[in-house]
């Protein structure tokens, strides 16, 4: 009898660290075809690693069925604020479908508002399997030049993608702080049921302006919240503490084959 609870507990507790674990990449069919995995700087401090493999990409489908085997998660990560060297970018039709953050020396990985320990071995294992990224920064005078330049660019054969930038649809921005009524547990269903939540009531209290809203971090008792929006919007705005507007600057970010 002793014998069976003990197998019973040890197959609650399997079950258990089965269902906790998160693959990151599960959602994308590779086999399909068409998918590109990019690797983009972001900024934090210097890092061997980030230094040997710079910008890459991959659009081998073996490869990219490769992250999805080896890219599983369940250690939570410390939730550290500390910047992230890169930025890996799914992409699929010149669209950025998916982004996932990576700091290498505070071993972190971020994805859909969730925090994981990353072990750099589960980067430096495609060292040598990678390909080079062309990247390229433009600055324009006006929004209006800017989207004229992104259409151009849409349908060139070597271009893997260009991320979604707000200027295309709107004219500027302001931070707000939301402070968690309850800190212990609010900040644990993640940023999209976070922003979903948000996003309601802003659309709730202000039915006729168009906005999205971005998930800038934060702690254990506040987040940090982009609003992107036409300056109307800005002005009307009163629901939580806020900082001030400021006009888009439109640059232009594009990834391509060399």
């Amino acid at each position: 009898m002793k014998k069976n609870i003990l197998l019973l507990i040890v197959a609650v507790f399997l079950s258990a660290f089965s269902y906790s674990q998160i693959q990151v990449l599960k959602d994308f069919d590779f086999n399909s075809g068409g998918y590109y995995l990019l690797g983009t700087y972001s900024e934090s401090d210097k890092n061997g690693l980030r230094d040997t493999l710079g910008e890459f990409y991959t659009d081998s489908i073996p490869l990219l069925n490769q992250f999805k085997q080896e890219w599983i998660f369940s250690t939570p990560g410390e939730r550290y604020s500390c910047g992230y060297h890169y930025r890996i970018y799914i992409c699929k039709n010149k669209a950025v479908l998916k982004t996932i953050w990576i700091n290498l020396n505070c071993n972190e990985l971020v994805c859909d508002g969730r925090y994981f320990y990353f072990n750099s071995d589960k980067l430096r294992t495609f060292k040598g399997k990678l390909k080079k990224l062309k990247t390229v920064y433009e600055d324009f005078k006006t929004i209006e030049e800017a989207r004229h330049k992104r259409k151009e660019i849409l349908n060139h054969p070597k271009l893997i993608c260009t991320p979604y930038k707000p200027w295309i649809d709107y004219e500027g921005e302001f931070w707000f702080t939301y402070t968690y009524p309850n800190p212990k547990t609010d900040y644990l269903p993640g940023a999209k049921v976070f922003l979903d939540k948000l996003t309601a009531e802003l659309k709730n209290s202000y039915p006729d302006e168009p906005f999205i809203l971005d998930d800038m971090g934060g702690s254990l008792t506040e987040k940090f919240v982009h609003v992107y929006c036409n300056k109307s919007l800005s002005e009307k705005f009163s629901l939580y503490p806020r900082e001030g507007w400021s006009d888009l600057k439109p640059d232009l970010i594009s990834y391509w084959i060399p």
